[in-house]
C-alpha cells in the first residue's frame, strides 16, 4: 500500500514543511515588531478566514476537474504568498494604527495562501480516490506520521534561517524554493488519480454558492454517522488550533527557549507524531476500530490539555505533552477514515472540501480567542480549551444517548 500512497506521502511531507517552517519564527517576527500575542492570534486566524472561502469550491473543482490541476493552482498560490511574505522584510516597520507595516504584509501573504489553500483537502481526496475503506485508517495514519517528519524538519529549518543576519527574510526564501520545486515535480511526475467517469458532471459555476458550508452538510442529513463525525469535528478544529496558536508562546514563556533552543524542542517532541501516527494508531484502529479510536482519541487530548499548564518541569511537561499529542494522533485518521468511508466516489472531493472548510471556520476564531485567553489567564487557557471537547461529547450523548458514534 505505501508504494501507491506516495504521491499524496510527498505531497503531505512538503504541505507541512511549508507550515511547519513558519512556527518558531512568526512569534518571534510578532514580538520583534513590539506586537501582542492578539495580533500572533489575529495573522493565523486570517489564512483560515481565506481558506475558509476557498477549500470548499477548490474540493467541487477537484471533483469535476481532476486533483492534480486543483493541487498546483493550490501550491502555486503557495508560491506567491511566500514571495510577498519575504517582501515585508524589506518594509521600514512603521506603525500604522498601533501596529507595523511589515505585519500588515505579512498578514496579505497569509490571505494569499489560505484563499488558495485547499490543497489538503484535495490531496486528502487523492488519498482516499486510491485506497480501499479497509486501507483507509491506516494510510491517512501513515500520512499523518509524515505530517510528524514535517513537523519535525520543518521547524528545525525555520529556526536555523531565521537565526542569520537575514532574519525572516532567509525563512522565506528557503520556504519559497521549497514551494517551487514542489510545483516543477507536480508537474512532471504527479499522475491524476480521479479517472473521468467518477468525475462530477457539472461543476457549479458560481463561487458564492459554496461558501454555503450549511446546505452542503444538510445534503447528508440522512448519513447520520457522517452527521456526528461533522460535529465532533467543528470543536475538535477549535480545541486544535487554540492550542496550537498559543502553545508555541506558552513554552517561550515558561521555559525561555531562544528560537534554535525551540527548534531543537519541536525536533524533538515531533517524533511524537511519527510514532504515534505511524506505529500506535494503526493498532488501535486493528484493536478498536475507528469509531472507538476516535473517542479514545478526544478523551486522550481533553486529559493533555487539561494537565499540561500544571507543571513547569519540562521533563513532565514533554510527557503531558505526549498524551496530548497522542490524543490528536488518534483523532485525525479517524476523522478521514470515517467520514471518506461513508461517502461515494465522486464525493470524496467535497466532503474533503467540508471538513478542511469547518476545520477553518473553527480556526478563524479559535487562534484570536486563544490569544486574548492566553493574554489574560495564561496556561489557564488550555482548560478552557479542553471545554470545547467536553462540549462536543455531551453535544453526542444528547444526539445517540451514548457517547459512541
Amino acid at each position: 500500500m505505501t508504494k501507491k500512497i506516495l504521491p499524496v506521502i510527498f505531497l503531505t511531507f512538503i504541505n507541512t514543511l511549508g507550515f511547519a517552517i513558519l512556527i518558531p519564527v512568526l512569534p518571534f517576527v510578532v514580538k520583534n515588531y513590539n506586537a501582542s500575542s492578539i495580533v500572533y492570534g489575529f495573522l493565523l486566524s486570517i489564512y483560515f478566514i481565506f481558506q475558509f472561502l476557498g477549500a470548499p469550491f477548490l474540493g467541487a473543482l477537484s471533483d469535476h476537474y481532476g486533483r492534480k490541476p486543483i493541487l498546483m493552482l493550490s501550491h502555486f498560490g503557495t508560491l506567491i504568498s511566500w514571495g510577498i511574505f519575504g517582501l515585508a522584510y524589506f518594509v521600514p516597520g512603521v506603525s500604522l494604527f498601533g501596529i507595523a507595516l511589515p505585519l500588515y504584509v505579512i498578514g496579505f501573504a497569509r490571505i494569499v495562501d489560505g484563499i488558495t489553500g485547499g490543497n489538503m483537502s484535495v490531496a486528502n481526496a487523492y488519498l482516499s480516490d486510491i485506497t480501499t475503506p479497509p486501507e483507509k485508517a491506516r494510510a491517512f495514519g501513515t500520512i499523518g506520521a509524515v505530517l510528524g517528519l514535517g513537523m519535525i524538519i520543518g521547524p528545525t529549518l525555520g529556526s536555523f534561517s531565521s537565526a542569520t543576519r537575514f532574519g525572516y527574510f532567509g525563512t522565506a526564501v528557503v520556504a519559497f524554493l521549497i514551494s517551487l520545486l514542489t510545483l516543477i515535480c507536480m508537474q512532471r511526475y504527479l499522475k491524476e488519480s480521479l479517472a473521468p467517469q467518477h468525475r462530477v458532471a457539472v461543476v457549479v459555476s458560481n463561487w458564492l454558492s459554496h461558501l454555503n458550508i450549511w446546505r452542503k452538510i444538510r445534503k447528508y442529513r440522512e448519513k447520520v454517522l457522517v452527521m456526528n463525525i461533522l460535529q465532533l469535528r467543528i470543536f475538535f478544529a477549535l480545541a486544535m488550533t487554540a492550542y496550537t496558536s498559543v502553545i508555541v508562546f506558552y513554552i517561550i514563556d515558561v521555559f525561555g527557549l531562544s528560537e534554535k533552543e525551540l527548534g531543537v524542542f519541536l525536533l524533538f517532541v515531533g517524533t511524537f507524531v511519527i510514532f504515534n501516527q505511524g506505529v500506535l494508531v494503526k493498532k488501535f484502529v486493528q484493536f478498536f476500530g475507528d469509531k472507538k479510536t476516535l473517542v479514545l482519541g478526544q478523551l486522550f487530548m481533553m486529559v493533555g490539555l487539561l494537565t499540561i499548564h500544571l507543571t513547569t518541569k519540562l521533563w513532565l511537561f514533554i510527557l503531558l505533552y505526549y498524551t496530548l499529542n497522542l490524543g490528536l494522533s488518534l483523532s485525525l485518521p479517524s476523522f478521514k477514515a470515517l467520514i471518506t468511508n461513508n461517502v461515494s466516489r465522486s464525493e470524496q472531493g467535497e466532503i474533503m472540501g467540508i471538513d478542511e472548510a469547518l476545520n477553518s471556520f473553527a480556526s478563524i476564531f479559535a487562534p484570536t480567542i486563544a490569544g486574548i485567553l492566553y493574554f489574560q489567564v495564561g496556561g489557564y487557557a488550555f482548560s478552557i480549551f479542553a471545554g470545547f471537547l467536553v462540549c462536543s461529547l455531551l453535544l453526542l450523548y444528547l444526539r445517540t444517548k451514548k457517547f459512541g458514534l
